[in-house]
């Protein structure tokens, strides 16, 4: 059984444990804690026992808040916090592109696959040409 299977299973259980703050999933080789903190973005601690031998302050320190400090591992992010920056990084880029001349309310042109024009310079299906430029049929 996979890390993925195993988390899937402990989601079904959560509310039976009381809906804990911390996640936690392994097996003899791989851990992962997943935050479980209400109203916060979700993340992921993954690492593994050869990554505790190489470099093991991050893992033990995610270990040893799972089992004495569990709010060390509280994300700073609600997801309020997240929304806003989401819905404020689309609103750039929708003025960026708006700048460049896109128009918000026209359907884009498809694209031209490399299979339309094999040569590079025939017209694609139901496309004429007019004067080595291309119109619409």
């Amino acid at each position: 059984k996979n890390l993925k299977d195993a988390y899937q299973q402990l989601l079904k259980y959560r509310e039976a444990l009381e809906n804990p703050p911390l996640l936690v999933v392994c097996d003899l080789y791989r851990f992962e804690v997943h935050t479980n903190f209400t109203d916060t973005a979700k993340r992921v601690y993954s690492f593994s026992l050869a990554d505790m031998v190489k470099e093991p302050q991050e893992p033990l320190r995610v270990l040893r808040a799972v089992m004495s400090d569990p709010e060390a591992l509280r994300p700073a992010t609600t997801r309020n916090e997240l929304t806003e920056k989401a819905a404020s990084d689309f609103a750039a880029l929708a003025v960026a592109l708006r700048g460049r001349g896109h128009d918000p309310l026209r359907e884009p042109r498809p694209q031209r696959a490399p299979s339309d024009d094999l040569d590079g310079n025939g017209p694609r299906a139901g496309e004429a040409r007019v004067h080595g430029r291309g119109c619409e049929p």
